[in-house]
């Protein structure tokens, strides 16, 4: 990632990745999947809203320009 700023002390060291919680889909989804030849739709994965997963990181600015 390229970043411009006039103050690179004043970028964040550490912040939240935010992801969405995978879908495990089940064994049953999968043999419904493979065995409709033809029908490449796929039926509905969620029910609910997607929860999601923060993580912790740190933010290493490997190189800096001047």
């Amino acid at each position: 990632m390229w970043v411009w700023a006039v103050d690179p002390d004043a970028i964040a060291k550490e912040g939240i990745l935010m992801l969405e919680e995978p879908v495990e889909l089940s064994e049953e989804f999968h043999n419904d999947f493979f065995t409709r030849l033809g029908n490449m739709e796929l039926r509905e994965l969620r029910n609910e809203t997607a929860r999601m997963l923060d993580y912790k990181v740190l933010i290493h600015l490997y190189r800096l320009v001047d």
